[in-house]
């Protein structure tokens, strides 16, 4: 938010379009990875789940998904609205 004001009031909407996406993409990524990394760990020997799978499912959509799928929803963005 402080980026929008220090660029006045044009660039607002812009700005917050930007970190709605960012929120929304990050919370996405990474609900389906940590939903694949529990599918994988459901049904494996020993005493139910496996421990950890959700677990690294969750660091992996927070550090190697996310930023992926942010890059590509910046470039979709900067092409439809522009550079905030």
């Amino acid at each position: 938010m402080a980026i929008a004001a220090a660029g006045g009031h044009a660039d607002f909407g812009k700005t917050l379009l930007y970190a709605l996406c960012t929120v929304t993409v990050v919370a996405v990524t990474t609900g389906v990875t940590v939903g694949g990394a529990a599918q994988l760990g459901k049904g494996r020997p020993g005493w139910g789940d496996r421990p950890g799978y959700i677990e690294a499912g969750l660091l992996i959509g927070i550090f190697a998904i996310s930023p992926l799928a942010l890059s590509g929803a910046f470039a979709i963005l900067n092409a439809l609205v522009g550079v905030p």
